[in-house]
């Protein structure tokens, strides 16, 4: 039995549906320290041929 963990992203790219494709348990790690200015809340998207960052803005409370 194959088992793999990933925490969740914004938009989650190829691989990460291919690691839920090639296991046969997949585990969402959602109890983990958020990691602010991470791939958590953000990703890129290509527009005119240029990277383009999409960020998710977070309340927090300054604890980090």
């Amino acid at each position: 039995m194959i088992i793999g963990a990933m925490q969740p992203h914004f938009m989650p790219g190829v691989g990460y549906f291919g690691l839920m494709n090639y296991v046969d348990n997949f585990i969402i790690l959602d109890d983990v320290q958020f990691d602010k200015r991470s791939w958590q809340q953000r990703n890129f998207l290509c527009l005119d041929g240029k990277k383009k960052y999409l960020t998710v803005p977070v309340l927090s409370k300054k604890k980090f």
